[in-house]
Formats: C-alpha cells, structure tokens, sequence
C-alpha cells in the first residue's frame, strides 16, 4: 500500500512539474520579443520651430476597472474601449505615445493585437514593442479558474511620427521578496529606450517604462537602475521618460520609488509641485473611475527640453483603470542657457 502512494505521489508530482513547465513557457522566441514596425503611412514631416507633444498611457489591455479582476468579460467590451481610444487619441494628435500593458494577442482580450489596431486607424508610421509577458498559461487570477489569463502575450510600445533608431530594451530587476514560482509567470519590467529622428542628425530619446506595483523594496531598485539610465544620457540629448512608476511624486512621498528618479541630474517633471498644488484632483491618473493618486509621468531633462503645458486626458473615461497625461514641449535652442 505504502509503495502504491509513492507511486501516485510520484506522478503527480511529475504532472504538476510538467504542467508548470510547459505553463511558464513563451509563444514567441526571445529575439521576437523586442521589434520595431514601419506602418504603411503618409510620414509627418517635422519642422525646428514646432511644439511637440508626448502621451503616456498605461491602457490596462482596455479592460477598464476589470482590470485583473476574476470577473467574466465580454468581447464587445473591448471593441467599445479601443473606439473610445482612438476617438480621444486622434483628437489629441501626439507626436509620441508610449503605452504600457498592451496586448499583441492574448486569451484576456480575445486575442487581437492592439497595438496594431492603434498605429494603424490613428495612422502612426513607427512603432517599438517590447514583450514583457509571454506565457502559453498564466494561473491568474487564481479562482475561479474559468476566469483565470491563459495565454498571454503583453508588454510595453511607444508610437511616433517619427523614424525608430537606436532601440533596446533594458530588463529590470525581478521582485525580490516573492518565490520562484510567482516569479516564473510574473511579468518582466521594462524600460524602453530609443531614438526618435525628428530630422537627419535631429533626435530626441525617449524611454517608456513600467515599474514594479506591489514590492516597495523591488521598485526602489528599479527605479536606481533608470535613474543611472537618464543620467548616462541627460547631458548628451533631448531625453523623455514616461510611464507608468507605480509611485506617489517625490513631493507627496519620500520614501518611493520617484524620490530616487527625480534626484537625477537635469530631471524636471511635466507636473512639479507647484503645477500640482495648483489642482491636485486634476493631475491624478488613478484610478479612472476615482483619480485619487498620481503614479503616471511625463519626465524630461530641463537643459534640453522646455514644457510649455500638460494635461491628464479624462475624456478616456474608464476604458483602463489608468487616466492617459499630455506634454507639450518645446526643443531648446543651441544658445538657450541651462
């Protein structure tokens, strides 16, 4: 009897490695995972003397307040979401976009890949996307399992206008206080990084991150490893660092993550203390149905780039849990003063 359950105990064990092994696997090989696309679309052609304008947009694979929620979700939802998208985006008309929890075909969203459903109806030549989440299962949420992710393939992208040079792709460091197993279906955080080539010998870097939610401790590190990022490139050219930081501003909080990032040289924020203070309620991008705190951010090096306004999008209304914030800035000019 003894030798029966060691046997069955064998084979479950063998059954439930199998199951995790194969679960916690990718669809997509790894050099796929990182691609820049060239969309058939009329180019717009930029002058010196234009302001530009950035957007962040952490879309919540625009499943709305159901976001990570075990709730049953409909495939119509999603088709009412992105019209909602394009219609704000398209008013809006940004030079840039980075977005954050995109879906380029997962279970959760039915499959489609929304970052082509954008560039492509709001007519955008360029885009980089970066994979931080493949699985051929995921576990989550736990219960019940009818609702849980199963396959998934996520991640980050920024949209331009403009030509996409010089792209990576920077892996940040995993949650330190969770177990091999969570990590093993947990998704990667990111920071994009790339060039966008606004003329010949004309660029501007742009970096679009998405930090660490739940480990305090974890996101802190993180947010060393971008803070160095900015530094190694603030003195050199036009720098944007947008997305979304999962972190309070270092003038509500000291203690996070944005306390690190904006002790970095030549850091400005598109939304500093006294543009805050001015309307709190305003500039909270989260969440949508109730802005209570902002953790999205448009940040920029203030020897290079001049903010001449910035707006949180509530015309989005509840199509992620997150509110999208606008930039508009202008280029300084070689003889400016620092």
């Amino acid at each position: 009897m003894a030798r029966i359950i060691i046997t069955l105990l064998f084979f479950v064990t063998l059954g439930i490695t199998s199951l995790f092994i194969v679960a916690s696997e990718g669809n997509l090989e790894k050099d796929q995972h990182f691609s820049t696309t060239q969309y058939d679309s009329k180019i717009k052609q930029f002058e010196r003397s234009d302001t530009l304008s950035v957007v962040t947009f952490n879309i919540g694979y625009l499943s709305g307040m159901t976001n990570n929620l075990a709730v049953e979700r409909v495939e119509e939802l999603y088709h009412q979401n992105l019209s909602v998208a394009l219609k704000t985006l398209e008013s809006i008309e940004a030079d840039m976009i980075g977005l954050q929890e995109v879906d380029f075909g997962s279970q959760r969203s039915f499959m489609y890949n929304q970052l082509d459903s954008l560039a492509l109806q709001l007519d955008y030549p360029y885009a980089y996307r970066s994979v931080n989440w493949d699985k051929k299962f995921v576990p989550f949420p736990y219960w019940p399992l009818g609702h849980q992710f199963g396959k998934m393939l996520s991640g980050q992208a920024i949209l331009s206008m403009f030509p996409v040079a010089n792209a990576q792709t920077i892996t940040l460091i995993k949650p330190i206080n969770t177990s091999f197993v969570y990590n093993a279906f947990y998704i990667d955080r990111l920071v994009q990084v790339c060039d966008l080539v606004l003329a010949p010998g004309d660029t501007i870097r742009v970096m679009n991150l998405h930090l660490e939610a739940f480990d305090k401790e974890t996101r802190l590190a993180q947010a060393e490893t971008v803070k160095q990022l900015f530094e190694s490139y603030s003195d050199q050219l036009p720098v944007l660092l947008i997305g979304d930081f999962n972190s309070q501003p270092e003038y509500l909080q000291a203690d996070d993550a944005m306390n690190v990032i904006m002790s970095a040289k030549y850091i400005r924020s598109a939304v500093d203390s006294l543009t805050y203070e001015s309307s709190p309620a305003s500039f909270n991008t989260f969440n949508s149905r109730e802005p209570y705190q902002m953790i999205d951010y448009i940040l920029y090096n203030e020897n290079f780039i001049t903010s001449v306004g910035q707006s949180v999008i509530s015309e989005t209304g509840e199509i992620s849990d997150h509110l999208p914030l606008l930039m508009k800035f202008v280029l300084r000019g070689e003889n400016d003063e620092n």
